[in-house]
Order: structure tokens, then C-alpha cells, then sequence
């Protein structure tokens, strides 16, 4: 006979915004702060999240947080941030001592950035311009502007337009 395993229950109300609340409850816990932070849900396509002083926010990529793992981490490090402009103000740095003495109370290890996976958008470089001396081909995405000289630093040589 198999055993029940709660762990793999998957309930219809486990979503991304209840793990958002249940990390902030947690978070609360841990380390107290005078007012508890509103949650917002955006479509950020490579930041995970971010913390809003004058706002009390922390607002979460719906796009880029797809586990609770995820999610659980980046409210804590948003949080972190919250919790050290209001003991410090601005006058402590956004991933600076203060914030990594907050990170390791609420269990984390302090790391700046993610390491989710994340769609980049590609820029179309649709302007090509050839080098008069050399041949260099020099790919923009904005063309350059009428009426001047543009020079290659290569060789000296001049863009044709």
C-alpha cells in the first residue's frame, strides 16, 4: 500500500500569490517591521522582483517566478530591502552590510541577483553602416543622425550613410 505523502499534495488554492503571502507571514515572524508591505503582481520578463520605499511594495514577476521556491526567496530578499530603509533609511546601501545582516535572519544567505532562467529579448540591429577605409561593418539599432560625420575608431575611416 502506497503512504500518503502531504508534500506532493498540490491543492487548488497553493498558487503563486498564496506562497507570496505565506513567505511575507514567515518573514514577519522572523524579523518584525512596523508596517507589513502590500504584494503586487507584474509581468517583469527578467527581474524577479522588486522593493518600493515610499510604497511599502514589493512587486513579484508573475513571469519569472514559477516555483515557490522562488518566489519564497525573492519576497524575503524584497523584504530584506523594506526592513533596512526602515531601520536605516537611505543611508544604507540597497545590497550593502545592514541588508546582508537581514538576509542571514530571515535564513538566507545574502545573494544580489537570480539565477532564473529568463527569456531575453534579441534587438534587431536593422542599420548597417561600412567603413570608407576598412570595410568594418558597424550594426545599430538606431540609425545614425543626418547631417554629421561618423568616424571609425579602428582605422580612421569614415561611415558611409
Amino acid at each position: 500500500m502506497a503512504r500518503f505523502n502531504p508534500a506532493q499534495l498540490t491543492l487548488a488554492f497553493d498558487s503563486p500569490e498564496d506562497w507570496a503571502v505565506d513567505a511575507l507571514r514567515d518573514a514577519g515572524a522572523r524579523v518584525p517591521v512596523g508596517r507589513m508591505p502590500k504584494i503586487v503582481w507584474t509581468n517583469y520578463p527578467a527581474s524577479a522582483g522588486k522593493a518600493y520605499f515610499r510604497e511599502n511594495e514589493i512587486r513579484l514577476s508573475r513571469i519569472v517566478l514559477t516555483t515557490h521556491a522562488r518566489v519564497y526567496d525573492t519576497v524575503l530578499h524584497e523584504y530584506a530591502h523594506l526592513v533596512v530603509f526602515q531601520q536605516f533609511g537611505r543611508s544604507a546601501r540597497p545590497h550593502g552590510a545592514e541588508w546582508k545582516v537581514v538576509m542571514r535572519q530571515l535564513g538566507l544567505v545574502p545573494k544580489v541577483t537570480h539565477d532564473y532562467p529568463v527569456e531575453r529579448r534579441t534587438l534587431s540591429r536593422k542599420h548597417a553602416y561600412r567603413c570608407t577605409i576598412c570595410g568594418y561593418v558597424l550594426e545599430r539599432v538606431r540609425p545614425f543622425k543626418r547631417n554629421r560625420v561618423y568616424s571609425h575608431v579602428g582605422c580612421g575611416g569614415r561611415f558611409a550613410l
